[in-house]
């Protein structure tokens, strides 16, 4: 009897030493995922992404209708009239009846008349067609930071969750192992207790151990599920979609610069610097009004002039054909322009404010973030001291068990206290990689240093 709880003894010894080697969560997958593939494909198929790209795809297209007013404008016309009464008109009296001073009533023409001809109109000159198109270009160089924008916030909660859905998958390996090694416990006490060498409450406090690391398991197991169901989700991929990540273990700190923050790369400022160019140019826009257009035009119709309906009997058409320039003059407009340039004043100076208070709020929030990040830096070192200590109190109370010197329950508290240290850590490190986080996307960085 002595030699079969000597061997049990060192079944538990033997399990409980390779408690560092986590068991990982098996998932069936067609592909293991990197951190940098998963964000390439939240970014893919990212709806806000496709959204931003599509205006920007319309603004192409705006600024080729802008265009087209540069081309000649060339319109076919057909138009039938039907004189119920002919007009009247008045001859001098002098060329008809030989009635000098006098005015004799006629009238002329036939009761059809059908006219069929081509418009050109060319542009020549017009200075807020040239201004409009400008302010369409910038409008063009806008949606390249939408669409940049949109990139970036995809790039930024994916990470998150990826970071939230890594460090959960660890936490399950460390449950699996505590688990199992808190099976062989079990084994072992109830063999001790058998024999009449531990009370039964001993094995009870084990199997409701056991019970909390179940709970404990399924609840990690749920939290997975979710993150990874966000990333399918963030990623584009149908929910039944079977992944599993690929870690890439980088678990060294960024090291923050004391240097003073620079925001000119942050696309929230790049933006309301280009809406300020634009409203300069639509400001512009507006002031072109004031200078004159000037056309070219060219007509040339053939008209039939009938009796009776039947308009082709015959061959009779008469030509007209006319060339010409026309310039509009702008005088007045109820002071319409007027008011539309003050109201694009107001919009930059909105404008000016709006990035002024961004500018500030940068900055606040480049100090909290910084503070974060040391204090999350912190946090992980003093975790690391403190999962190295609690690994060496383990070995300790190991060796004091295997010399008779240390009861069960002392290496089932070492073994706890071990592995609670050991998640500490993980939250530790996933909060100071979201800290990281904040502090790439403060500076305006976040696609350059994640994606590429």
């Amino acid at each position: 009897m002595k030699n079969r709880f000597v061997i049990y003894v060192w079944m538990l010894l033997v399990g409980l030493s390779l408690r560092d080697v986590y068991a990982q969560t098996q998932l069936e997958a067609s592909k293991p995922l990197k951190f940098k593939e998963i964000l390439r494909l939240a970014m893919e198929n990212s709806y806000t992404v496709q959204v931003a790209l599509l205006d920007k795809r319309n603004t192409h297209y705006r600024i080729q209708e802008a265009k087209s007013a540069a081309y000649p404008q060339i319109n076919a016309q057909v138009a039938m009239d039907n004189n119920l009464q002919l007009p009247t008109q008045l001859i001098p009296g002098e060329v008809f009846g030989g009635e000098p001073g006098t005015q004799i009533p006629a009238r002329f023409g036939t009761k059809y008349q059908v006219t069929a001809g081509l418009e050109a109109r060319q542009l020549l000159f017009d200075q807020s067609f040239f201004s409009g198109l400008k302010a369409i270009r910038k409008a063009e160089e806008l949606n390249d930071l939408q669409v940049d924008k949109a990139r970036e916030a995809i790039v930024y909660e994916t990470a998150r969750v990826y970071y939230l859905a890594e460090v959960s998958q660890r936490q399950q390996a460390i449950v699996e192992a505590n688990l199992a090694q808190n099976q062989q416990l079990i084994e072992i006490t109830r063999y001790q207790y058998e024999n009449g060498l531990v009370q039964k409450t001993d094995v009870d406090r084990l199997l409701v151990n056991q019970i909390n690391l179940q709970t404990e398991k399924e609840g990690l197991e749920t939290d997975y599920q979710e993150h990874l169901n966000k990333l399918k989700y963030l990623c584009g991929l149908p929910l039944d979609a079977e992944i599993i990540l690929e870690a890439d273990n980088q678990e060294n700190s960024l090291i923050l610069a004391p240097e003073k923050p620079n925001f000119d790369q942050r696309l929230d400022l790049r933006l309301l610097r280009k809406q300020n160019e634009l409203e300069t140019l639509q400001q512009d826009h507006v002031r072109a009004g004031y200078y004159p257009k000037l056309y070219a035009y060219a007509k040339y119709q053939q008209q039939a002039l009938r009796d009776n309906l039947n308009l082709f009997a015959g061959d009779t058409w008469f030509g007209v054909s006319v060339i010409g320039l026309q310039l509009d003059i702008p005088i007045f407009d109820g002071f319409q322009k007027r008011n539309l340039i003050q109201q694009s004043e107001i919009r930059l100076k909105k404008l000016e404010l709006e990035s002024q208070d961004r500018i500030r709020d940068l900055n606040r929030q480049y100090r909290d973030i910084s503070n974060r990040h040391q204090n999350r830096l912190s946090q992980v070192k003093h975790q690391e001291q403190n999962m190295a200590l609690a690994q060496d109190v383990y070995r300790n109370t190991q060796q004091q068990y295997q010399e008779g010197l240390s009861g069960l329950s002392d290496l089932l508290q070492a073994e706890t206290a071990q592995k609670e240290a050991q998640t500490l850590y993980l939250q530790a490190l996933v909060q100071l990689k979201l800290a990281e986080l904040d502090y790439i996307e403060s500076q305006g960085n976040l696609l350059n240093d994640l994606i590429k």
